[in-house]
């Protein structure tokens, strides 16, 4: 199976733990799926419940995302209410950044 092809039957999945949603969430964001407004959607919201719950990694992931503006376009208030959760959940890199 193509590279793409398996991206994209990934990104379409639901997952069903922390480990599998940053999975899916990379995998769209590291192919042109991440160009597809829908899916940049999907991956943000995906992160957005994870980090909500106190992942530190996700949380860290919507922070570099809203710092880059290729992705989702710099949003430098958002970016830095993450890097206050992430730190809040124990990154030291983002306790550092702070």
């Amino acid at each position: 199976m193509a590279l793409p092809r398996m991206r994209r039957r990934v990104a379409d999945m639901e997952p069903t733990d922390e480990k599998e949603g940053l999975n899916i969430v990379k995998a769209i964001l590291s192919s042109n799926l991440a160009t597809d407004p829908k899916k940049k959607e999907r991956a943000l919201t995906i992160l957005e419940a994870m980090a909500e719950k106190g992942n530190a990694e996700a949380a860290s992931l919507l922070t570099s995302i809203y710092l880059d503006k290729s992705v989702a376009g710099v949003d430098s208030g958002k970016a830095l209410i993450w890097v206050t959760k992430s730190a809040a959940a124990g990154d030291t890199k983002a306790m550092l950044a702070l």
